[in-house]
């Protein structure tokens, strides 16, 4: 009976929530660029901004930028413990329901 698609299907789901953690830790996300770079353009030529109103908004829109940067960081922060803790029940959980030849084949297999 082979026995490695169960654990390498366990593996996966360990994978998924290690790259959701990262996401939120922030290892593989950004905040998106500045929004004034990118609705700026279409304000100027939809609304005919003056050259003293471009200056304002962008101010505007890269203050705003920088709120939102700091409300995603520590949304981060708050939830990077929270995961962390929930990934770690859940291997706690899953070596539970392992024998020791699929315990051992388990964690060789997720700490590469």
């Amino acid at each position: 009976m082979n026995r490695s698609g169960p654990v390498l299907g366990i593996a996966l789901v360990l994978c998924g929530l290690c790259a959701a953690l990262g996401y939120v830790a922030g290892e593989r996300s950004a905040v998106p660029a500045a929004s004034g770079g990118k609705h700026l353009p279409r304000l100027i030529d939809q609304l005919g901004l003056r050259a003293e109103q471009v200056e304002q908004i962008d101010r505007l829109l890269t203050a705003h930028d920088a709120q939102v940067e700091s409300l995603v960081e520590r949304q981060r922060e708050q939830l990077r413990g929270p995961l962390a803790e929930s990934l770690d029940q859940t291997e706690t959980k899953i070596l539970a329901v392992l024998d020791e030849t699929q315990r051992s084949q388990y964690l060789e297999l997720t700490r590469d």
